[in-house]
């Protein structure tokens, strides 16, 4: 299984990322955060880098169900979304699985919950 759902999309990178907002929200999720690798990067170690935002997207109503069964699975929360510039059009877009990554929980509950927000997902990337 793959940990991740991925496209390439010929754009400008602040359009891509609206776009990807825009598409996760269709689907019920929200960007609770962005963290700017390429600024983190220029501030701790002073080195350029290429445009790489990772998001954190969270859908509430299932993030408050997979945590009423288990208080810990926050520790794999939210769902991480990737957005790189590739070169000067080309932008990368790469949403985590969730059904990859929650199978390590074990709980049964929780995995079928995960594939359900994976279709979700899978949806966003299809759209951009």
């Amino acid at each position: 299984m793959k940990y991740e759902f991925n496209k390439e999309v010929k754009g400008e990178f602040e359009s891509v990322k609206k776009i990807v907002i825009e598409k996760l929200k269709d689907e019920g999720f929200g960007a609770l955060y962005t963290l700017d690798m390429k600024e983190k990067f220029k501030k701790a170690l002073n080195e350029e880098f290429r445009r790489y935002e990772i998001l954190g997207a969270c859908n509430p109503k299932f993030a408050k169900k997979v945590i009423d069964i288990d208080k810990n699975i926050g520790l794999l929360l939210p769902c991480n979304v990737l957005i790189e510039q590739k070169d000067e059009d080309t932008i990368y877009v790469s949403i985590v699985n969730p059904s990859a990554v929650i199978n390590i929980s074990g709980n049964d509950k929780i995995i079928k919950l995960a594939k359900e927000i994976a279709e979700k997902l899978e949806r966003v990337i299809k759209n951009i």
